[in-house]
């Protein structure tokens, strides 16, 4: 049967390690093909080897680190006949506020939209001595329980340039934030995914939430009535949160 080696490597460009690390096939809406852990291929090469389907067709490739010491990151609209070798970076993730799951101040806010709406709420502290925005808003650690959701940032790549330029990550690691919700986008948007990627789509979400970013998608629909009898264009608005 034919294979796609998938080779592994970290920011530094040099191979990526870990035994966590699994490497997921789907078709292009989502059906299982193959499933692999990633390990030693040979010197200096990580990674795993999937079986391609057969007969052939499009594929979507995922790498997830279970741990979460990486972000995840996905491949869509690979040619499922001829791909025989895809060379993948994994960016690290920033740690969440609090260091672990859940919980923690959820600093800055954003909003992303490619069809559907990414949005972030966070809680930052007020203090008269302070202005951002105009609105006396520090961003710094909570230092009261006395705190309100401000929207300050108008898209999600504000929210994490502000997180690099104030230190809090690094510029991998906003890497590895946009790579995990780029991965989360095309989960969301592969209309059915197997049980295994929708495990790992919730573990996605939850990681995001972790890090200040709420996901929900907003779906438009254009709904047609009669006016005079004429027709007339309209909008209709539907909403999921994840």
């Amino acid at each position: 049967m034919a294979k796609c080696a998938v080779y592994l490597y970290d920011e530094t460009l040099a191979p990526a390690s870990g035994n966590l690390i699994e490497i997921h096939e789907s078709d292009r809406i989502g059906t299982y093909i193959d499933l692999q852990t990633a390990t030693i291929l040979g010197p200096s090469e990580f990674g795993a080897k999937l079986d391609l389907p057969d007969p052939p067709e499009p594929i979507k490739v995922w790498v997830d680190d279970t741990s979460g010491q990486f972000a995840p990151t996905s491949l869509a609209h690979l040619n499922g006949k001829m791909t025989s070798r895809l060379d993948v970076i994994l960016y690290s993730l920033p740690v969440p506020p609090g260091g672990g799951g859940g919980g923690g101040d959820h600093r800055g806010a954003a909003s992303w939209e490619v069809g559907y709406e990414i949005t972030t709420h966070v809680a930052p502290v007020l203090k008269d001595s302070d202005e951002v925005n105009g609105m006396g808003a520090d961003w710094g650690t909570a230092q009261s329980p006395d705190m309100i959701n401000i929207e300050l940032a108008n898209t999600l790549d504000a929210y994490i340039e502000w997180q690099v330029a104030s230190g809090i990550w690094s510029s991998p690691e906003a890497m590895g934030v946009r790579s995990l919700v780029e991965t989360v986008s095309l989960a969301m948007s592969t209309p059915r995914l197997n049980s295994q990627l929708r495990s790992k789509l919730e573990r996605w979400c939850a990681r995001l939430t972790e890090l200040g970013i709420e996901v929900s998608i907003q779906v438009r629909q254009e709904k047609t009535r009669k006016r005079g009898g004429h027709s007339q264009g309209g909008t209709q608005m539907q909403s999921a949160t994840s």
